[in-house]
Order: structure tokens, then sequence, then C-alpha cells
């Protein structure tokens, strides 16, 4: 049995305190193992920040909508995040270096990399004047 919750948030930094309450209300009402929690947070923040940061001119406000999506049967949880900025695809960002020192490593993709590290599948489309970003994480017991 499939279940969808949708949420929407303003392009400011303050909104990233929402995602843990976000996280609590999914992973309890689908009654998802406490362990992801932690690891779900990291990846929809750094999305959602990067969203907040880059997606939208400086100044100008804009929404980002935030779906998730249990799929119970197949154990898999989909958040599909969209936004109305500039187009961006961050899946088409090269992999952060990490063997590089701090100093070394160019500033940025080390959000996305963590992104692709933490979930099974991440996909990005520019759909309707959208960004569209999907990431998918399948969840097991225990």
């Amino acid at each position: 049995m499939e279940q969808k919750k949708t949420w929407v948030l303003t392009n400011q930094l303050e909104e990233i305190r929402k995602l843990p309450l976000l996280l609590e209300e999914v992973c309890g009402q689908w009654k998802l193992p406490a362990s992801v929690k932690a690891t779900l947070n990291l990846a929809l923040e750094e999305a959602v920040v990067n969203v907040i940061q880059y997606a939208y001119p400086a100044g100008e406000e804009g929404t980002l909508s935030i779906e998730a999506e249990w799929d119970g049967q197949e154990r898999l949880l989909r958040f599909t995040l969209s936004d109305g900025g500039t187009p961006f695809d961050p899946t088409a960002v090269p992999d952060a270096d990490t063997r590089l020192s701090v100093e070394e490593r160019p500033i940025g993709g080390l959000g996305i990399f963590l992104v692709r590290q933490l979930m099974d599948c991440v996909e990005y489309r520019y759909y309707n004047n959208r960004n569209v970003l999907v990431m998918q994480k399948r969840i097991t017991c225990g």
C-alpha cells in the first residue's frame, strides 16, 4: 500500500529546522526503523540546502515542494523535491574527489556526493519549468 505526504517550504535557511520534524512524522506514521532517520535527514538536508542556496537568485522568494512516498510492499521510500528555480541538474556534477585534502579540493560538489552515497537512487529531470529531484531508499527491517 503506497502512502504520500507533501510539504511546501520557502527558500529560507530557517526552513531546514523543519526537516527532522517532517522525518519524525514520516518514520512514525509509516513505522520505519529509527536507524534510518539520521541517514534520511542528512540526505534530505543536503538536497534542500542546495535548493535554498542556489535555485533562486539572491533575494528572490521561492518555494520547494517535498513529497514523501512510502511503498510498504516494496519497502521503498521516495522523496521528490520540486522547485521553480533556475534549471540545474545536480546528478550531472562529477563526484567529489575525496582523496584530495580539504585545501586541494574545489568548493562544492560534496553535498550531492553525500546524497548519492546515502540514497540508493538519485535522479533529476526538468519538467513543466520545475527542477525535480527524486531520491529513493530501500528500507530494510530492523
